[in-house]
């Protein structure tokens, strides 16, 4: 099976685990979801995909759960670092989307894209909504930028740092986390993978392009809908997260992965996964 399908079944797994948690009254954790995931990928694509679990020591200073790095034909590398939120049944939101860690200052997305500017080479940083939902919750007009997706895709979809801070708020605008609000601004992750038509591009470069293509042209549509003072000041923090562009190599804790080492310092996230496209 190939991965753009894989990544679409996952996403429909996810959705069905939240609609079977949400009729039983049964919150699902992030983690929960991760692992199953990273599971049924791992044991679907042994031959291209490898993951590398670490010591949960991390998250609070990076801002995020896993590392993904994709590479191909070209042996270029994306990397992406990811926060993962699931969708709260009871308030229907991302509860805890905002969060920031005790006695910090500053909240997780900004650790997520300050630790991503301070890695070389940099992944870009990123959330993935673990969501679920009737269909009359959220209308089809808001999902204006899903290509025409059925929504039980976007059981897994991704959203930059930049869409997470903008809805943070600030002065004057109160902190946005629920559905209605977030899931407009991501993309179903398989747009990420999956070939375009007449698209030749190899893995790594592909997603970036889709990466710029999807995911920063939805941030950009949330940024022009806040005021000036506010979209300013977000974009000059933006700046600190560096270019998003295909690598020559991966950080060198994903070297000693693939050689299978153990790197000489440990990476700055729990999961690590690489998936390497295999074309026939």
């Amino acid at each position: 099976m190939r991965l753009c399908q894989t990544f679409k079944q996952l996403a429909l797994r996810s959705w069905d685990l939240l609609t079977q948690g949400r009729s039983n009254s049964f919150q699902l954790g992030e983690e929960t979801l991760t692992d199953s995931i990273l599971l049924a990928l791992k044991a679907g694509h042994s031959h291209e995909v490898c993951t590398h679990v670490f010591h949960k020591h991390a998250e609070r200073k990076t801002g995020a759960d896993w590392e993904w790095w994709l590479t191909g034909r070209s042996r270029k590398w994306f990397g992406l670092r990811v926060q993962a939120k699931v969708l709260d049944f009871r308030s229907n939101s991302f509860k805890h989307l905002h969060y920031g860690p005790r006695h910090y200052h500053k909240s997780q997305c900004d650790y997520l894209i300050e630790s991503c500017a301070a890695t070389n080479p940099s992944p870009v940083p990123a959330y993935c909504f673990y969501s679920q939902w009737q269909p009359e919750t959220i209308g089809t007009g808001l999902l204006t930028r899903g290509g025409g997706c059925a929504i039980e895709f976007y059981g897994c979809a991704l959203a930059t740092a930049g869409v997470v801070c903008g809805l943070r708020g600030g002065r004057g605008r109160a902190r946005q986390s629920a559905l209605e609000h977030v899931i407009p601004y991501a993309l179903p992750w398989h747009l990420l993978v999956c070939q375009k038509e007449n698209e030749t591009e190899d893995l790594p470069t592909r997603a970036c392009a889709a990466w710029k293509r999807e995911a920063i042209a939805r941030e950009q549509s949330l940024l022009n809908s806040l005021g000036e003072r506010r979209r300013n000041e977000l974009q000059q923090a933006l700046q600190a997260r560096g270019q998003v562009r295909v690598w020559d190599a991966a950080p060198d804790y994903v070297s000693a992965i693939v050689n299978d080492v153990e790197p000489d310092s440990p990476p700055p996230v729990q999961r690590v996964i690489i998936v390497r496209e295999v074309t026939a």
